[in-house]
Formats: structure tokens, C-alpha cells, sequence
């Protein structure tokens, strides 16, 4: 009789190791795969990140950019006021003839329409440093073209002769109106001057100028 062939374990069966090897190979192969797709999911996050900062970046970069333009404009209309006025603060105002009109803030027109040497009668009050002055009486007009109430008082306007000394408001007739809207007010002053002409009658930073009466 034929023996029959010892059968092997199955440790020592080559396709035991075999298939452990190809079972090795298989997790090694789905390790590296997983690696490769969470390194390369890590790699997509980074790069959106990235992107978003690169957006931000851009996005405050043209902020920064029309900010910039704006004060540079800003800058430039400041430096062009700034150069006007200079040229204006060099170059005098003018003084208007007696008889013309100036307009100020609001539609408000003066009109200071003579100046005269007077031989009236001073306020009895006068000081004793208006003796020896020359008595100067002036015609004015003040129409209120605002739509509010106007207060006007002598105290508003001043007078300057020749020499550029300030003369002294007399009393006499002394004006102050109420005018109402859209109406208008004459009154006279009268001022002591100490010097000959030419004389200038002032009034909120306007003046008209005249030769000696």
C-alpha cells in the first residue's frame, strides 16, 4: 500500500506567507494612499487660506490706495486755498467811492453815501481831546435783504484820516435800528477827526474812501 503524503502545516504552506505578504502590501498601499490624501487635503486648506489672505491683502491694498488719493486731493485743495489766500492777504482790498453799494453775508447792503465837514453843534458831552478836531459827518443806508432781524449800531462802522489815526464817534444822533426783513434803514454819524483827508469809513471789514471833502 501507498502512504499518503504528509500534509504540511499550514505555516509552512508558501501561499500562507504569500497572502500575508500581499495582505502587508495591501495595507501599506491604503496607509500611503490615506497619507497622501489628508497631506494633500491639508495642502487644499492651506491654499484657500492663503488665497483669502492674498484677498484681504488686495482688498486693503485698494483701500489704502483711495485713501490715499484722497488725501492727496485733500492736500492739494488745501495747498491751493492756502496759496489764494496768501495772494489775497498780499493784495489790499480796494475801498469803495462814497456812493457805492457792498454787499455782505445774508443779502445785506451798505451804502455810506457822503462825507462832509460839519459846522453843527457837538454832542455837549465831548472830551476835551475833541476840541481841536474837525467835526465829520457821514449819510449811510444799511438794506436788510435777510430773512431775519438786523441789530445795526454807530459802533459798527469807524473812520480813519489821513495819517491813519482812528477819529472819535460823537454822540450826536446816535444810530441804532432794529431793521427788519427786507427793509431798509439811513441814518448819520458824526466822528471828530484830528488830521486832513483822505478819509475811510469802515464796516465789517469793508471801507470807502474818499478825498478831503
Amino acid at each position: 500500500m501507498k502512504q499518503k503524503p504528509t500534509k504540511l502545516p499550514f505555516y509552512l504552506n508558501i501561499w500562507f506567507y504569500l497572502t500575508i505578504l500581499l495582505a502587508l502590501s495591501n495595507v501599506i498601499i491604503f496607509m500611503t494612499i490615506s497619507a497622501t490624501n489628508n497631506h494633500h487635503a491639508e495642502q487644499q486648506i492651506q491654499l484657500k487660506k492663503l488665497q483669502a489672505q492674498n484677498k484681504q491683502l488686495q482688498h486693503e491694498n485698494k483701500n489704502y490706495r483711495l485713501l490715499n488719493k484722497t488725501l492727496t486731493n485733500v492736500q492739494q485743495k488745501t495747498d491751493a486755498v492756502t496759496k489764494n489766500s496768501k495772494a489775497a492777504a498780499k493784495t489790499p482790498i480796494k475801498p469803495a467811492s462814497f456812493g457805492q453799494t457792498q454787499t455782505y453775508a445774508d443779502n445785506i447792503k451798505v451804502t455810506v453815501n457822503t462825507l462832509q465837514f460839519s459846522d453843527e453843534t457837538p454832542d455837549q458831552n465831548i472830551s476835551d481831546t475833541q476840541l481841536d478836531t474837525q467835526l465829520i459827518k457821514i449819510q449811510f443806508q444799511i438794506e436788510n435783504g435777510s430773512h431775519e432781524e438786523l441789530h445795526a449800531s454807530g459802533v459798527d462802522f469807524a473812520m480813519y484820516d489821513g495819517k491813519r489815526q482812528k477819529a472819535t464817534e460823537d454822540t450826536k444822533d446816535f444810530y441804532a435800528e432794529v431793521i427788519a426783513p427786507q427793509m431798509t434803514s439811513s441814518g448819520t454819524l458824526y466822528f471828530h477827526a484830528k488830521n486832513a483827508g483822505p478819509y475811510t469809513i469802515q464796516y465789517n471789514g469793508k471801507s470807502w474812501q474818499t478825498a478831503q471833502p
